[in-house]
């Protein structure tokens, strides 16, 4: 959905071959479809013309998320504390933050998100267990805004970080 500038629309489809074999699983998918499945009206039409046709715009969309994720990383890879892996194919990276001991990544985003203004997402959100201080950032923003957000969050992080370390240390006597 997103190559197509509509993030959260939703449209699939199933290829199956004549094969009396598949006969029990395409009623059971069909009643699957029959009770639970229903893409909005517009976007019944939208897929058609979205498969039909020119798709120019994504070349220019691809080198735009290109650049965007190689600021992302080498801004992040830059913050003291932070390690970002390259993302393979998507418009948002998963950097990890390095916590002291009782502090969790929802710790790290929220005071984030109180002293800076800038949201992310916990990767505990996503199943990541939070010690591990994973969180998410989204790209899509123009280059200028992202260094603007990584500007706050390289500020943040070492105090942030300090102060977490100083009360996982007061809490350990």
């Amino acid at each position: 959905s997103k190559a197509y500038l509509a993030p959260g629309w939703r449209a699939g489809w199933l290829a199956v071959g004549a094969s009396h074999r598949m006969d029990d699983v395409l009623n059971a998918i069909r009643k699957l479809a029959d009770g639970r499945l229903c893409s909005p009206g517009p976007m019944q039409h939208a897929i058609t013309a979205a498969l039909t046709s020119d798709r120019s715009h994504q070349t220019s969309f691809i080198a735009a998320l290109k650049e965007r994720a190689a600021v992302s990383v080498e801004r992040l890879n830059a913050i003291d504390g932070i390690t970002c892996v390259p993302p393979a194919s998507a418009f948002y990276a998963m950097p990890k933050v390095a916590l002291p001991p009782g502090v969790t990544d929802e710790d790290y985003v929220v005071a984030l998100l109180r002293e800076t203004g800038v949201l992310c997402v916990y990767g505990s959100g996503f199943g990541l267990p939070a010690a591990d201080g994973f969180f998410r950032v989204v790209f899509l923003a123009e280059p200028e805004a992202l260094h603007e957000i990584y500007d706050l969050i390289a500020d943040f992080t070492p105090r942030f970080l300090a102060r977490a370390g100083r009360a996982a240390a007061g809490a350990a006597r």
